[in-house]
């Protein structure tokens, strides 16, 4: 309980070393400068506005970097913060959800920093004010003693016996048992009748095993259940479920479910649920879940995370991120918030990205990178609506898609006899003046007859195209261009290589 004690009163005396750090030169009318460092990754947030709020709350001036042993620093990870304040060798930490704006995300960090030091320090001045001593009883009132006897002094009281604190819940819960191994048959039948509420190196199982803690190796064949806390290895052929915080590895033939963090790898054949982080590798054949992934996450149907992904996130059919995503997302259906990275899917849908999404239909608010898609729906981005005539094909039509030097264009075309072509270009677009614009691209269309002879096969069509347009006629554009057009049948017959010519109008 002492060692308890001093480890809060450090704590707490770290905390009044800030204040008097930050206090004493603005007393001696010196400029004080509090160190405050900020990792906003992909959050949004402006770690100058972190900063300046910071300084604000405290009433210091801050900076980036510096000179000293007390710092601030700041870590935004999905949607929480950490705040560590050191000084020398002490260190105080917290943690904070925080809203989803990002100016609301300034003020709580803020606000956290702030009661990081006041709180501290109040309570360590009100823990070192001096007690005010307890009152002396007056004294009773003594009659005169009396010559022939003589004032009795008061018994003296005995020494009250300390008395030891009674353990802790979770030491008395999670005690050592009165083996290093334990044997079940199906819990509570087991070598030690109270193997619930003990803590063991090994397990060994057939139908239901329940302990409170692992520290080596666990084998059940049936279920594995520990109630507290596990570190080495644990396996089940059926269903592993561990509430505390896990280290190492563990593995079970249908179902696992973790309670707390892990750190190691953890893998089942249908479900792998967890409530905490995870910090390693999660593998499902089914259902993957967990809070933060640090690491890696797949499953053969759906991967789950309730924050963020460091890291890779990949299924079969969806890969689902609450928070932010920094490394890549690779499913059928890939959803995340903050992109930095990748997401390669046939539907990728992010918030704000800076690296690429690559498939079918690409969805996000903003992209600082390259969207590689049929469909790429920008919100901050230029959608427009094309058509040309060109020396390939007499009238086509086709929705083009613009973010910033990109583009893509999806469209169709009509040959003016009795075909039809399906079309796609990708490009890159420099704007020369508010009014004008230069565009390179590559055109690929997919000709077709309506009536499919052996006599008239379907041909490929490429054209490498140079285009110039204006803008600024209202919502209407135009533009011209020209380039060189191949062309071969659909057996590899009959290649053409020719000049090509193109003019078109564009709308919005």
């Amino acid at each position: 309980m002492a060692a308890s004690g001093n480890g809060t009163h450090v704590r707490r005396l770290g905390s009044l070393f800030l204040l008097l750090a930050l206090a004493g030169p603005a007393i001696a009318g010196e400029k004080s400068s509090l160190i405050v460092s900020v990792d906003a990754g992909s959050s949004g947030v402006s770690a100058d506005a972190v900063r300046a709020a910071i300084g604000k709350e405290l009433g210091v001036s801050t900076v980036a970097e510096g000179d000293g042993e007390s710092r601030l620093s700041v870590r935004i990870q999905g949607d929480r913060a950490t705040v560590v304040f050191t000084s020398g060798t002490e260190k105080i930490e917290r943690v904070v959800d925080l809203p989803k704006e990002p100016a609301a995300r300034v003020e709580v960090i803020a606000l956290l920093a702030g009661n990081l030091a006041r709180d501290e320090a109040g309570a360590l001045l009100a823990a070192l004010a001096p007690k005010p001593a307890p009152a002396e009883p007056a004294p009773p009132a003594v009659e005169a003693p009396r010559a022939s006897k003589p004032v009795p002094r008061p018994a003296a009281r005995p020494e009250a016996k300390p008395v030891a604190p009674a353990p802790a819940a979770s030491e008395s819960r999670w005690r050592r048992g009165p083996l290093f191994a334990n044997l079940s048959l199906y819990s509570p039948i087991a070598i030690t009748p109270d193997a619930e509420q003990r803590s063991f190196d090994i397990e060994l199982g057939l139908a239901y095993s329940k302990i409170g803690g692992l520290t080596g190796f666990g084998l059940t064949v049936g279920h594995l259940r520990i109630g507290g806390p596990a570190e080495g290895v644990g396996l089940s052929g059926l269903w592993t479920r561990v509430d505390g915080d896990q280290k190492g590895a563990f593995a079970s033939g249908i179902f696992s479910h973790g309670g707390g963090s892990l750190r190691g790898a953890e893998a089942s054949g249908i479900l792998t649920l967890r409530d905490g982080d995870l910090e390693g590798f999660q593998g499902s054949g089914v259902l993957g879940s967990a809070r933060d992934v640090h690491g890696a996450q797949l499953a053969g149907i759906a991967a789950w995370s309730d924050g963020a992904v460091e890291g890779f996130q990949g299924a079969g059919a969806l890969a689902r991120a609450r928070g932010s995503v920094q490394g890549a997302q690779i499913s059928a259906v890939n959803i995340g918030g903050d992109l930095r990275g990748a997401q390669i899917g046939l539907v990728n849908i992010g918030e704000s990205v800076r690296g690429t999404q690559i498939g079918v239909v690409n969805v996000a608010d903003r992209v600082d990178g390259l969207p590689l898609g049929l469909v790429n729906v920008v919100k901050h981005g230029r959608t427009q609506a094309v058509a040309w005539a060109d020396t390939q094909v007499v009238a086509n039509a086709a929705v083009k898609y613009l973010n910033g030097p990109a583009y893509t264009l999806i469209g169709a075309g009509y040959d003016g006899g009795d075909g039809a072509a399906a079309a796609f270009a990708l490009g890159g677009h420099v704007q020369l003046s508010r009014a004008s614009y230069l565009e390179v691209d590559v055109l690929y269309r997919y000709l077709t007859d309506f009536r499919d002879t052996d006599s008239d096969p379907d041909r490929h069509l490429t054209a490498g195209r140079v285009v110039l347009g204006a803008d600024g006629l209202g919502p209407a554009g135009a533009f011209v261009g020209g380039g060189v057009s191949h062309d071969v049948d659909s057996h590899g017959e009959g290649a053409k290589v020719r000049g090509y010519g193109l003019a078109g109008v564009s709308l919005f």
